[in-house]
């Protein structure tokens, strides 16, 4: 009796320890990102935003370094979109204040940086070591919390943007959002996880999918992309390549078809345009 009450006291003094330290590492950690805003305030920048999933990851991300843990999965893990990201880390058992200013001396482009929008710190303690970790995120569209993809939402919207950049470069005909034509952009859409291209898996044209959805056309064109994370930003893509663009503002085209897929984590993007 006298050894089962030995362990418990020992599992309750662990299990005391243990929330301590981490009541310990998660004011550090705020402080280190307080302490990074006002540097960026100084600067004259805007402050890392965070929010609840971002901290989720960058609490699974300093565990996995703690653990040699190379190819991270801690933003895909937890929810987060974005345009590009890095992150700074220092294994060292010192004060906040000496790790920011280490990480000042370090990593002064990422805590300065003006294109990185959100952030995360995260600190941890592992066989005698402590690890601090800062995450950074350029967020799209200011937004890093990733939707459930609306296929209708984001078609609805390159239309829209389609019209407006031919608008803006004098294309009095407005193209017209067709269903039918969606539907087959939609198959291409598809498609494209076999074979990027605009030859289609079976080894035909593009084009053919439009028999196959009875669609009569005289002219017809096909804007293909990938990894874009919505309608803004695969249109910005499409608008600043010559051929793509050209497309677009075709005058002869009066309808479009729009089609996105999501496999793996990543969208896969189609126009098809007709006469």
């Amino acid at each position: 009796m006298k050894y089962f009450k030995t362990l418990y006291l020992i599992l309750l003094s662990f299990i005391f320890i243990t929330q301590i330290s981490f009541a310990k590492n998660n004011a550090e950690a705020s402080q280190l990102f307080k302490l990074i805003n006002d540097e960026r305030k100084k600067s004259g920048l805007n402050e890392y935003k965070t929010e609840t999933q971002l901290q989720n990851a960058a609490d699974q991300r300093v565990k996995e370094i703690a653990n040699g843990i190379r190819k991270s999965t801690a933003l895909k893990d937890n929810n987060i979109q974005f345009a590009s990201y890095s992150e700074g880390s220092i294994i060292t058992d010192m004060t906040v204040e000496q790790v920011f200013a280490q990480m000042l001396k370090s990593q002064r482009n990422l805590i300065l940086n003006n294109k990185f929008t959100h952030a995360a710190a995260s600190v941890y303690e592992s066989n005698g070591k402590k690890y601090w970790l800062m995450i950074y995120v350029v967020s799209r569209n200011d937004s890093i919390i990733k939707q459930e993809l609306n296929i209708q939402k984001e078609r609805d919207r390159v239309a829209e943007l389609c019209n407006e950049a031919r608008k803006q470069n004098n294309v009095s005909v407005s193209l017209i959002l067709d269903a039918k034509l969606s539907e087959a952009a939609q198959k291409r859409a598809e498609e494209l996880i076999k074979l990027f291209s605009h030859t289609r898996p079976n080894g035909t044209s593009f084009s053919t999918v439009l028999k196959e959805y009875n669609i009569t056309y005289k002219a017809s064109g096909e804007n293909i992309a990938n990894g874009q994370f919505d309608a803004d930003d695969v249109m910005k893509s499409w608008l600043n390549s010559p051929g793509h663009r050209a497309n677009i503002l075709q005058k002869n085209f009066v309808k479009i078809g729009v089609g996105v897929f999501e496999y793996n984590g990543r969208l896969y993007w189609v126009q098809v345009f007709t006469d």
